[in-house]
């Protein structure tokens, strides 16, 4: 499981300082001339890739983010950058057209964002921070140099592997964060499966293969249905005639209202925990789409928030994808689109089985994740492949449900 290393107390000299605010002025020149090349046309659309930034101009031809960088030498110049710092400009190169990228993903809004970096963070995405754990000192390679700064402590260094990696330093924090992997210690040898599905319906807002479920109170309800209303505002921006700052104005809102929401989702997610732990369970999560792409109604909290507290109490689980587990009956496994009659209703044009489509779901989902268990499939959540590709990837029976 992934968690986060983290060093803090970082001790800041005059000169790493002064570094910090070069770098942050150099990014927003970045940003500013990207800004100007999408409003003349220049660039016509920036695609973001967990490998590489490309850029696509009126020419037609590809730029990776090192290319890109050759095109805006001159505001690299402006600032006498080191020499062989190649890999350092396109790291900040990547991070501005990473900015823009994850902005126009999110919107559909005609003319570009004007993005400012505030001196917030240092980010390196590629490999180049090192870290003396004897001295408690971290070397930061910058395109002005590399500064050696000193740390008063840190958690989870002896999980970072390799000599060289990425991180984030959290500038007003003084502290700096590395993704590390971290070993899974399951508690115990599941006897048992617990599936659940995720609703829309909040009538039928967590339905378990047992048949429980699980209702949000007042509060979730109230906050769950304040988050739509804020989101629609925004969405709507263009003919409601809201101002930027009437725009920030409600992001805060949304903001809050999704800390809160959190609270409570986390009180559900918490009794799942007890009474999976109770019963020596696997736990199969119901991999629904999340809030972004369908509207939150609490998926995009309940699935992260089981998947952290079952990683951190060793309670064996699997998210499992939910492709077809709406369509296939739990009873003889004929899978049609004709079988979910309405909303809340199953019933089999092949068998004739009828029950709650909901809980028919969590039947599946239950069905799949213990067919992955016994299959090999770690526990963990393997993104969105196959179920059928997984239990190819693992091999034959190895850990049977006792």
């Amino acid at each position: 499981m992934i968690r986060n290393a983290k060093f803090w107390g970082i001790e800041y000299s005059d000169e790493f300082n002064e570094m910090l605010k070069k770098t942050n002025g150099l990014l927003n020149d970045i940003s500013r001339h990207v800004r100007n090349e999408i409003v003349s046309g220049e660039i016509l659309g920036i695609n973001a890739s967990s490998l590489e930034q490309y850029v696509l101009t009126k020419e037609e031809e590809e730029l990776t983010r090192a290319k890109y960088r050759d095109t805006i030498r001159h505001i690299f110049d402006k600032y006498d950058v080191l020499e062989k710092r190649k890999g350092l400009e396109r790291n900040l190169v990547g991070y501005v057209l990473e900015r823009f990228a994850g902005y126009f993903k999110r919107n559909s809004a005609e003319r570009p964002p004007t993005i400012t970096f505030k001196n917030k963070s240092l980010y390196y995405k590629d490999r180049n921070v090192e870290i003396d754990t004897d001295k408690k000192q971290i070397i930061f390679p910058t395109v002005f140099g590399d500064f050696k700064v000193n740390y008063k402590d840190s958690i989870k260094s002896e999980n970072i592997e390799g000599k060289k990696f990425g991180g984030n330093l959290n500038i007003k924090q003084k502290c700096f964060i590395v993704a590390v992997d971290v070993p899974f210690n399951q508690q115990y040898d599941p006897e048992t499966v617990l599936g659940f599905d995720i609703n829309k319906s909040l009538d039928n807002w967590i339905v378990f293969n047992t048949g429980e479920k699980i209702t949000p109170n007042e509060i979730v309800k109230k906050h769950i249905d304040d988050i739509r209303q804020l989101n629609k505002l925004i969405d709507n921006k263009a003919k409601s005639g809201l101002k930027s700052s009437q725009r920030r104005g409600l992001r805060k809102r949304i903001i809050n209202k999704h800390k809160a929401l959190d609270n409570e989702v986390s009180k559900a997610c918490k009794e799942i925990i007890k009474v999976t732990s109770e019963k020596k369970a696997l736990l199969c999560i119901d991999m629904v789409k999340t809030g972004q792409m369908m509207g939150t109604f609490g998926q995009d909290k309940i699935i992260p928030a089981l998947q952290t507290m079952c990683e951190n109490q060793g309670v064996p689980f699997i998210a499992v994808p939910c492709r077809n587990t709406s369509r296939r009956c739990s009873s003889c496994g004929h899978v049609a689109a004709e079988n979910r009659t309405s909303t809340d209703d199953f019933c089999c044009v092949e068998c004739g089985h009828s029950e709650l489509s909901h809980e028919n779901a969590a039947k599946n989902i239950a069905f799949l994740g213990e067919k992955m268990f016994k299959a090999g499939v770690p526990c963990g959540n393997h993104g969105r492949i196959s179920v059928e590709k997984l239990i190819e990837k693992h091999g034959p029976l190895q850990s049977p449900i006792q």
